[in-house]
């Protein structure tokens, strides 16, 4: 038995992840996330991460395997996560690239330990490459999960799982047609599965033949690029980019494009992009590897025609016009998007947009019907948190201490608790009493303000003009450290000259600065004021016991990471401008509270627009004839608009008489049988709705029936029609046949009478044969005598 959960990836905007039970293990499909990086969105995978036994990813974009670092690091998931070698790779730059995009605007969901840990855990499988798996309930068969080939991303797969009760296929997103660097999907091998799980995302997307598409997008660029003008194309990752590329490099050649301008990937892990692409020859199409047999050249081994920009500079050097490929492929973020605000404004430029991408979108929004002129364009933004409006801030408030207003989220929660509400302060200065019948208004005293006006409160000041934190702990001298050593007597003599003052000495200050004499002409600064980055260089330092102890390794810093090791810290860093341990207290000190913001923007376009699919998925047309051909008993439906889950349920019900089930996010579906539970979590607990369930009858009211009559068959033949077109599994045991253990019995009875009939038939063909070997006999006997006779009378 099979029961499938979907967590989430109900909507057409929602990434993919759904829980499947088979065989006593929780098997979970799929582990995406969209590129909002909303934790609330996760809240359903939360409940259900530590039960998980192992994962099953088919693509390595952010849909479907965005949320494992974050699950991994957060929610205690810890399993196996099975997928191929090229997902186990271009996810991992997925995530980073994901990772590096949003780290700038504030996003701490994860980080590239988190990525690097969850990729540890993935165990890379090849196309067909079979895992076994005991099962959980001693009388049933072994689990065997097996991935194959799927198209659309290098490395995509669908999955087919074998258990005891029959098989189960699950395929998303998977594409019909072979392009230049994949070969198309194999499902229509797979005839009769007992549940096919798939999605009818493009049900109703329309989509042209390639011919057309290369031809459209060939055109535009040479017309551009002629004009002076520039071209943006925004792509994912490690992806759909790939078939971009190969596709835009041959034309690039052919066309002689270098003398028209530039041709650039730009991407934080491009290169590494490239790199992998050429080590995975053997995952790609036909024709890439006969290329790589018949000229020894690797797939994706572009030349100088190919620029690689791995940040904006660079793409700056190259003057003149320009075809870009920027990640990602929204509009949301990264690159694409600051070059995009840069190009929008002229009319000459051209935005080609390949793909969708995420659910609202700007190039979703591209692809309406009815192209707006104004796009409602979400930015996240990195602010200071001291700079935000007061409603916005975190603010903390005593316990002891009355806030003169209340945000409208705790007044709804003081409202729905069952005390007394407190009565609303009146800010207006004016009382209102009753007197003698009348309503008198009487302006009460104001009392004494405990802040200026908006409630401001001046803040004391927490950092520097270099953005270090101001400790006054810093700047007290330890008792210890006024007696002179050997060691600073030596510092001081090489600072101060052969004949120093012996009423000056060195005196070391916490946080890495120094002290010495007083005045500004000394080399050292005076005791009181504090050290500039950069202020003082030496080889020899020296640090008491009063000072903190910062362990050596790695230091962030806000332009980049560096690694100072103990030698270049503690022993002295020749030429370097680092004043020891300190100096990584008072980075790290550095950074500012920050707080990200979304911003809305209305933005009009002025440049075209070209939208072209390229997005390499199955259309309606082609999921229909697919199913059709592998015919499922039952059919589940994933992620699509409610228009084109219904069109595509109403087709396999009326043509197909297949059992379609369409379960929402949250519930919880008996796939083999089709029977429906309602599985609500509230409160970390589930609760079944009721529902009327037929139960079976006792023994005694269970009354026969009249056996069947099915003529002369043959038992071979109607043993193949019950295994292709009932699926039922059929056996022999004597001259019984046996379908699906025990169920279902089959054999052939005669009546008495024709049983006679056939044993007096018998009998007499027995009779029959007897006489015709006596007489067959007799005739040899005969013969032999009669040849002896002849033989001797001739002798």
């Amino acid at each position: 038995m099979a029961d499938l959960r979907v967590l989430y990836g109900e909507k057409i905007s929602d990434p993919f992840c759904s829980l499947l039970e088979v065989s006593g293990y929780k098997i979970l499909l799929d582990c995406g996330w969209n590129e909002d990086f909303n934790p609330d969105f996760l809240k359903p995978l939360a409940k259900v991460a530590k039960d998980i036994d192992f994962v099953l990813i088919t693509f390595p974009d952010i849909p479907h395997l965005g949320a494992l670092p974050y699950a991994f690091a957060n929610f205690g998931l810890d399993c196996p996560v099975y997928c191929t070698v090229p997902v186990w790779r271009m996810g991992r730059l997925f995530l980073e690239d994901a990772v590096m995009n949003y780290e700038e605007v504030g996003m701490t969901q994860f980080t590239i330990k988190h990525v690097r840990e969850a990729i540890d855990r993935m165990k890379p499988l090849k196309f067909s490459q079979d895992v076994i798996l005991e099962s959980k309930k001693p009388e049933e068969d072994p689990l065997t999960v097996t991935p194959y080939a799927a198209g659309r991303i290098i490395g995509g797969c669908f999955w087919h799982i074998n258990f005891d009760s029959g098989v189960i296929i699950y395929a998303v997103e998977f594409n019909h047609r072979t392009e230049q660097h994949l070969n198309r999907f194999v499902l229509e091998a797979f005839s009769r599965p007992t549940l096919l799980i798939t999605d009818a995302t493009c049900m109703s997307y329309p989509t042209e033949r390639r011919q057309s598409l290369d031809s459209q997008l060939f055109q535009a660029i040479q017309a551009t690029l002629s004009q002076g003008a520039d071209v943006l194309i925004p792509v994912d990752a490690g992806g759909r980019v790939l078939e971009l590329l190969l596709c835009l490099y041959r034309f690039w050649i052919q066309a002689k494009m270098d003398n028209h301008g530039y041709f650039i990937f730009s991407s934080r892990v491009a290169e590494s992009i490239i790199e992998y692409a050429k080590s995975l020859a053997e995952w790609m199409s036909d024709s890439c590897r006969n290329d790589l047999n018949n000229t020894h050249r690797r797939p994706f081994q572009f030349g100088e025609s190919l620029k690689v920009a791995l940040n904006l500079a660079e793409i700056d050097r190259y003057q003149g016009p320009k075809l870009i490929l920027a990640t990602n492929e929204s509009l949301i973020g990264g690159y694409s998007l600051k070059i995009w605000k840069k190009l929008l404004r002229a009319p000459p430029n051209l935005l080609i947009v390949p793909q969708r991408g995420q659910y609202g979108s700007p190039t979703q929004q591209f692809f309406f019907p009815h192209r707006p002129k104004y796009i409602n364009l979400k930015i996240r933004k990195l602010l200071p948190t001291r700079l935000l409006p007061a409603q916005t801030k975190p603010t903390i408030t005593p316990a002891n201490k009355d806030t003169p207003e209340e945000s409208t989220a705790e007044k709804s929660q003081e409202n729905n608790n069952s005390g007394p509400s407190k009565p609303k302060p009146n800010l207006t200065g004016v009382k209102v009493e009753k007197e003698g019948g009348k309503m008198v208004k009487k302006r009460k005293r104001k009392k004494k303000a405990k802040f200026p006006l908006f409630s401001f409160k001046k803040e004391e000041r927490k950092y520097d003009d270099y953005g270090e934190i101001i400790d006054p702990e810093d700047f007290k001298v330890p008792e210890e450290a006024m007696t002179p050593t050997p060691d600073m007597a030596r510092v001081n003599k090489r600072f101060r000259g052969p004949n120093p003052n012996p009423n000056q000495d060195f005196t070391p200050m916490r946080g890495g600065a120094g002290g010495g004499p007083p005045g500004p002409k000394g080399p050292f600064m005076d005791v009181g004021r504090r050290a500039r980055f950069g202020e003082f260089q030496g080889n020899e330092r020296n640090f008491q016991q009063g000072e903190r102890n910062f362990p050596p390794g790695e230091r962030n810093f806000p332009k980049g990471e560096r690694n100072f090791q103990q030698n270049e810290m503690f022993q002295g860093n020749p030429g370097g401008n680092a004043t020891g341990a300190g100096f990584k207290s008072g980075l790290e000190g550095a950074k500012e509270p920050m707080t990200m913001l979304w911003d809305t923007q209305f933005i009009r376009v002025h440049c075209r627009i070209l939208c072209l699919n390229y997005e390499g998925r199955s259309d309606g047309k082609a999921v229909k004839n697919t199913l059709s051909q592998v015919k499922p008993h039952n059919l589940i439906i994933l992620r699509g608009s409610v228009k084109d889950k219904g069109a595509l349920r109403k087709y396999m019900e009326d043509s197909q008489r297949c059992k379609v089930m369409v379960p929402q996010n949250g519930q919880m579906v008996h796939a083999i049988s089709g029977t429906w539970m309602n599985a609500l979590l509230q409160d970390g607990e589930e609760k079944k709705s009721e529902m009327r369930m037929l139960i079976p009858a006792p023994e005694a009211r269970v009354r026969g029936h009249a056996a069947l009559y099915l003529g002369n068959v043959k038992f071979a033949g109607l043993q193949r029609l019950l295994i292709e077109e009932g699926g039922l599994n059929a056996n022999f045991h004597g001259n019984i046949m046996v379908c699906n253990n025990g169920q279902i019995t089959i054999q052939k009875k005669v009546s008495k009478a024709k049983r006679s009939v056939c044993l007096i038939l018998i009998l007499t063909l027995i009779s029959l044969t007897l006489t015709l070997t006596l007489t067959l006999t007799l005739t040899l006997i005969l013969t032999l005598s009669l040849i002896l006779t002849l033989i001797q009378m001739l002798g």
